[in-house]
């Protein structure tokens, strides 16, 4: 019984603590796993018919293979007991990106690049499925965060821009919306294929990459992710060239890739309390230091998570409670942006664990309350209970008394 409950635990602290997601086998569709990623694909399943499912090529088991399932999400790689494992590559079903690279049992581990849908490119390392570590991002209007990355979050340095409203070079206007297709039509004799330029929506830059010039008017794309804001843009609004950021007013900055800052700077950098929005629909309020979130904050992510504490140089780090968009939540101490230390997770089913952390994983001792009132308390060791420890009933009684390996109870 309780070696069903260790796998159980095992599958539940996999959760990644950005995509609020967890791994899961072939046949139970991974794309469900990616609600963060924007992760999808980009019509290459063209070569399968729509009743091609299951694994058409290849050992799907436990060596090369192609995988489809049933919503149209394929994977070509390598594989270890039913899971993607080794080097391959994913096509996701919803969107038109693709990751390839690294997998370990169904998980991005290592170095691998992620194509998204809106034109950006993460290359880089990855951990838990989402970027971390070493990378660069390269958004659509040629924005480069090249450093490291947490969870998807950029921790280096951001530099404000300097230029004003006053430098922007108006170069068309707006004469027609094709929302449906993602296309503005614009004024102009002089542009080109591959300018760059952009409208302000909403108090955003959104980026617009020109793709057929004509005569009077040129047919353009919005690239990046103020793609969604087309529905917002109005005919006669006036176009410019690409710039490296504006400044507007006192306080505010808006950023070329759609991102924004409002708040307390010193030179070029933020510093002091401000907000920082994100086009995706992220937004951190708090505090900065030398260009970085640094003290205390608050971080609200689009698909509904929150993470509310300490802040190092960019990354979680200090006390801190981040809130899952089940309910489900960790309480306690974090390092590196990774739970790690003492710290409480609670499961909305009424499971509660409290104790050690090492590098996002239960690892030392800690005691598993389950939801019928049986507790654990002992060692452990990647999430499974490992060493010493007691199983105890609702009432108090001993039932399990000895030594853990693995999850497994193996005596005294």
């Amino acid at each position: 019984m309780y070696k069903y409950y260790s796998i159980i635990m095992l599958l539940l602290f996999s959760v990644f603590v950005a995509g609020c997601a967890t791994s899961s086998a072939p046949l139970e569709d991974p794309g469900s796993n990616y609600a963060y990623d924007n992760v999808k694909v980009d019509g290459q399943t063209k070569g399968y018919s729509a009743a091609s499912t299951g694994c058409i090529t290849g050992d799907c088991a436990n060596g090369i293979g192609t995988y489809i399932w049933e919503n149209g999400d394929r994977y070509e790689g390598g594989w270890s007991n039913s899971l993607c494992h080794g080097e391959g590559t994913y096509y996701y079903s919803s969107d038109g990106s693709r990751f390839t690279g690294q997998w370990v049992n169904h998980n991005r581990v290592g170095k691998g690049t992620l194509w998204f849908a809106n034109g950006d490119i993460y290359e880089g390392e990855f951990k838990r499925n989402v970027p971390s570590g070493k990378g660069v991002y390269t958004y659509a209007d040629g924005t480069v965060e090249n450093g490291e990355f947490l969870q998807y979050m950029f921790v280096g340095v951001i530099k404000l821009p300097g230029l004003k409203d006053s430098d922007k070079v108006e170069v068309s206007k707006v004469t027609e919306v094709k929302a449906a297709q993602g296309e503005v039509v614009i004024t102009g004799s002089e542009l080109k294929m591959g300018d760059k330029l952009f409208v302000e929506v909403d108090g955003i830059m959104a980026a617009l990459e020109v793709t057929y010039p004509m005569m009077t008017v040129a047919r353009c794309k919005m690239i990046g992710q103020t793609k969604a804001f087309i529905f917002r843009v109005k005919k006669g609004q006036p176009v410019y060239r690409l710039m490296a950021g504006i400044k507007k007013g006192s306080n505010e900055f808006l950023f070329p890739n759609g991102n924004r800052y409002v708040g307390e700077y010193k030179g070029s950098l933020m510093h002091g309390k401000g907000e920082f929005y994100w086009t995706n629909g992220n937004v951190y309020r708090g505090q900065f230091k030398n260009g970085m979130r640094h003290g205390k904050g608050v971080i609200n992510f689009y698909y509904n998570c929150t993470y509310d504490g300490d802040w190092r140089f960019g990354k979680f780090e200090g006390r801190g409670k981040y809130t899952w968009a089940d309910g489900s939540s960790y309480d306690g101490d974090w390092k590196n942006g990774w739970k790690n230390g003492k710290g409480t997770y609670i499961w909305t089913d009424g499971g509660k664990y409290t104790g050690d952390w090492v590098d996002d994983l239960i690892t030392g001792y800690g005691v598993y309350y389950y939801p019928n009132g049986d507790r654990y308390e002992g060692e452990w060791l990647n999430d499974y209970f490992h060493g010493k420890g007691v199983m105890y009933d609702a009432s108090g009684n001993v039932k399990q008394k000895g030594r853990w390996l693995n999850g497994n109870y193996s005596g005294n």
